[in-house]
């Protein structure tokens, strides 16, 4: 999910004559940020707030990197932050505005997730059932990619690389929606028969 901030010349001026060695670390910061060196610009901006804890340009620049870096609710309270030191900056209230409606949209899609994952592992199971052990394998490792230890998706991963044949791997899978603990649904029996064999 992407946020386009806007971080300008603007926000990165400090006050050269009161801090000239902050506005040197900025200068530096701004030059790595526009890089797309984000662990150096953020680890520069830190040092400035802990020196400074109330400069508006750090702040401003750390809850860009922090929106870039799709983490919208602290990016939200960095800008807050901001917006108290300098209410008047326009690309702070705009960059505020583009965080809440990135929180809004991940809000949307978190709550469709679980239904999502569901029919998505309901899709796997039919392709499986049809033969389609390869396309099956495919949905289920999707299913995992958004929810890694769901016994169901793993269980059934199982299924369909045991019908491939990938005896191994099946194996790691079935163990993996074993350890979780829970009780499997439906083709559970499977796991028992292959541990058997």
């Amino acid at each position: 999910m992407s946020c386009q901030l806007r971080l300008t010349a603007f926000s990165l001026m400090t006050s050269a004559s009161q801090f000239p060695e902050i506005a040197d670390a900025m200068q530096r910061a701004a030059q790595s940020h526009r890089a797309g060196n984000l662990d150096e610009a953020e680890r520069i901006y830190r040092d400035v707030l802990a020196r400074v804890s109330d400069q508006f340009a750090a702040l401003h620049a750390l809850s860009v990197i922090t929106a870039q870096r799709s983490d919208f609710l602290r990016a939200h309270e960095l800008l807050q932050r901001t917006l108290a030191i300098n209410p008047n900056l326009a690309d702070a209230q705009a960059n505020q505005t583009n965080v809440q409606n990135a929180l809004a949209r991940h809000e949307d899609a978190m709550a469709i997730m679980p239904r999502f994952v569901h029919a998505l592992t309901n899709c796997g199971a039919a392709l499986h059932d049809l033969h389609l052990h390869d396309e099956a394998l495919a949905t289920f490792d999707r299913v995992l990619a958004l929810k890694p230890d769901l016994p169901e998706a793993l269980n059934n991963r199982g299924h369909s690389l045991q019908s491939l044949r990938r005896y191994d791997e099946a194996r790691a899978s079935y163990d993996k929606a074993l350890a979780n603990g829970r009780t499997l649904p439906r083709r559970s029996s499977t796991a028992a028969w292959f541990y058997r064999q």
